[in-house]
């Protein structure tokens, strides 16, 4: 579970959205890994989610997978207006499933519905509350609402949860800097 909060950690400092992992990927033909590449081709990757979605055979949680990586193919070739639906999909599949929330949070953010993120960052966060990114990125949709209190929290928890990691630390000391904390902000 560390190693996996780790490969999470990683992927998401280089911009990487979050796959979804299937557990035996013979259990559904050469079509699973294909959907599940998300590096590859992404048009192979809608065609190959879509079947396995239309073939009826996944379980909730394949199904949500496939949902959810389907829409981020769909996110490679700037079609954020089909990959909601889908990312919706993949939550009403499987509400365990946290790919899903977190995605569709950092397409919330980047379209500045920061509101629409924020509730997609809290089930995120009720699911998985160790990975640091996700304060900082739910910390920079309440510093965009104005509610600096609970972004400074939120920066707060992403440095305990990542004591190392420069982009969450300078989310904090910018926070530290608009609350006037200066010398809190240069020991950051």
């Amino acid at each position: 579970v560390k190693m996996k909060g780790l490969i999470l950690a990683a992927g998401v400092m280089l911009g990487l959205v979050m796959p979804a992992m299937a557990e035996n990927e013979a259990d559904y033909g050469p079509d699973w890994p294909v959907c599940q590449n998300l590096r590859g081709d992404p048009s192979a990757e809608i065609e190959s989610c879509t079947r396995l979605i239309q073939s009826g055979k996944l379980t909730a949680q394949h199904l949500s997978w496939a949902y959810n990586d389907r829409a981020a193919a769909l996110l490679r070739l700037k079609r954020p207006d089909l990959a909601y639906p889908d990312f919706m999909q993949a939550e009403s599949a499987d509400p365990t499933n946290a790919s899903p929330y977190y995605n569709l949070g950092l397409m919330l953010n980047n379209a500045r519905r920061f509101d629409d993120a924020l509730a997609q960052w809290d089930k995120f966060i009720a699911l998985k509350s160790n990975v640091a990114i996700a304060f900082c990125e739910r910390g920079e949709a309440l510093d965009a609402l104005g509610r600096k209190d609970e972004a400074l929290a939120n920066f707060q928890e992403a440095v305990r949860n990542a004591l190392d990691d420069a982009c969450v630390s300078a989310h904090l000391a910018r926070a530290y800097r608009e609350h006037g904390r200066l010398k809190d902000a240069i020991t950051v």
